[in-house]
C-alpha cells in the first residue's frame, strides 16, 4: 500500500510532521535515492556544473533580493545600470558570436 500522506494522515502536531519527514527520509535512502537535501544539492550543483553562467545569473539575481530587501536604491541603481546594460551586451555579444557574417552599425 502506498505510505499515508498528509492529507490521509492530518496534521496532528509538530512532532507528526517531523516524524511524517523522518520516515520518507528513511524511505528515500533505503530506495537509494538519497535524502531530498542530497537530491537538492545533487541539482543545484550540477546546474552550476553544467550551466555556469545561468548559476552566475541566479546568484546575481539572488544578491540582488537580498540588496533589495536591505537598501532600496542600491539594487535600482544596479539593475538599471549594471544589469539590463550587461543582458543587452551579452545578447548582443552572443548574436556576434552566433552570426559573425551580420553587418554592424558600428562596423562599417
Amino acid at each position: 500500500p502506498p505510505p499515508p500522506t498528509w492529507r490521509m494522515v492530518g496534521y496532528q502536531s509538530v512532532d507528526d510532521d517531523h516524524d511524517i519527514e523522518a520516515e520518507a527520509e528513511i524511505r528515500e535512502a533505503e530506495a537509494g535515492q538519497g535524502t531530498i537535501r542530497e537530491r537538492a544539492w545533487h541539482a543545484v550543483t550540477s546546474f552550476s556544473y553544467n550551466h555556469p553562467k545561468g548559476a552566475l545569473v541566479l546568484l546575481f539575481l539572488s544578491l540582488y533580493m537580498v540588496c533589495h530587501l536591505a537598501f532600496l536604491w542600491l539594487p535600482t541603481i544596479l539593475f538599471w545600470f549594471v544589469l539590463v546594460p550587461g543582458v543587452l551586451a551579452g545578447i548582443v555579444y552572443g548574436v556576434m558570436q552566433k552570426f559573425p557574417n551580420i553587418p554592424l552599425p558600428w562596423s562599417q
